[in-house]
């Protein structure tokens, strides 16, 4: 078998210093270098970067950083200037993100692009959301292969830009091996406590969550929530004080060690997102050993399958049912555990580098 010669350019790179997208191609970068047979040789045009996923998982590549205080922009300013760049020797260009910037019209190597969600297009508009994937649009219109990391957001690609009149394959996100149960516990957090990750603004939903807190905690259920992502606003913090919460909610800085002991401890994974192109926290989660509740919407049925317990998207009430149910049933939740480690595990980074691989292979006829 011959060995395809990838290219992935370093827009994800430039604009994450950790997030979901770079987290996705470290991953995927990662696999192929660690098995050869797949016959993928990655290559990456840069050799600087402030991305910590491509610094930490891609650690043999050597790439330099610069310091933190350092703008963002530093580094951007000088790839904005250059423009697309493919090494001479690709077959193929994986874009990781859709600036036009970073497009280029050249016909000698097959072109792909990843479309993780429809967020942008869905959301737009609504109160508070600002966000945007920029040319999204152009770079289907111009790529020889789409990849969907979920049915659902192959369901509302075609739904929200109509007759895509390209190839379109849905490869799901995979669960690294590190993501699995620890014997350890964080030292300081509490014995028992629910856990959420991530963003909580707009329609990742975190306010449903909060006020099923309100419920339960009425009803006499008091159990920490430990909160890692993003410090609290001055408006969260006002809303958990109003709800009397401010002793059971708690924000945590957390590396990705830490993660997975705090997966494998809690009583219960929450996400509370009205939309999600995939969700893998989710995953993560059921991969170490958590029983999980999310909101039945978008993917997260296609992800969690019948493992997960679900809420009414939105409904606070209903949530704290669910929530109220699983933690008193330790019969359940551990059933839930077993489960969801067994349901993580068809979700490997291997199995979606050799599927990626196989799509790249069908570009070029072999």
């Amino acid at each position: 078998m011959a060995v395809l010669r990838v290219s992935y350019d370093i827009q994800i790179f430039l604009r994450q210093r950790m997030g979901g997208i770079s987290k996705y191609f470290s991953d995927l970068i990662e696999t192929f270098d660690a098995y050869p047979e797949l016959g993928v040789n990655p290559s990456l045009n840069f050799t600087r970067t402030n991305n910590m996923h491509a610094v930490t998982l891609l650690s043999e590549r050597n790439f330099k950083t610069l310091p933190r205080f350092v703008p963002r922009g530093v580094l951007y300013s000088g790839w904005w200037l250059r423009g697309p760049h493919t090494p001479s020797e690709a077959q193929i260009q994986h874009y990781t993100y859709y600036s036009r910037r970073f497009l280029s019209q050249r016909s000698e190597y097959k072109r792909v692009v990843t479309i993780y969600d429809m967020i942008p297009e869905i959301y737009k508009g609504t109160p508070g959301f600002t966000a945007s994937h920029l040319d999204k649009k152009l770079f289907v219109e111009s790529c020889d292969l789409v990849i969907c990391i979920s049915e659902s957001t192959k369901q509302d690609l075609l739904r929200l830009y109509g007759n895509v009149a390209k190839r379109i394959e849905v490869i799901p996100l995979g669960v690294s091996t590190r993501f699995q149960p620890s014997r350890n516990a964080i030292v300081g957090w509490p014995s028992e406590y629910m856990f959420y990750v991530g963003a909580r603004k707009g329609y990742k939903d975190f306010k449903t969550l909060l006020s099923a807190l309100e419920i339960i905690s009425g009803q006499g259920l008091r159990i920490p929530l430990m909160v890692a992502g993003p410090s609290f606003t001055k408006l969260e913090m006002a809303e958990i004080d109003r709800k009397g919460l401010s002793q059971q909610v708690r924000r945590v800085d957390l590396k990705d060690e830490d993660l997975i002991r705090a997966y494998s401890h809690t009583s219960l994974f929450i996400q509370t997102s009205l939309y999600e192109g995939f969700g893998l926290p989710p995953l993560e989660a059921m991969a170490c050993g958590a029983p999980v509740i999310v909101a039945r919407s978008s993917s997260m049925p296609e992800v969690c399958g019948e493992v997960a317990q679900y809420f009414k998207p939105g409904d606070p009430i209903d949530l704290a049912a669910v929530i109220t149910k699983t933690l008193l049933d330790r019969g359940l939740r551990e059933h839930l555990a077993l489960a969801g480690v067994a349901r993580a595990s068809t979700f490997s980074v291997k199995k979606m580098a050799d599927e990626t691989a196989k799509a790249y292979r069908s570009l070029i006829g072999g």
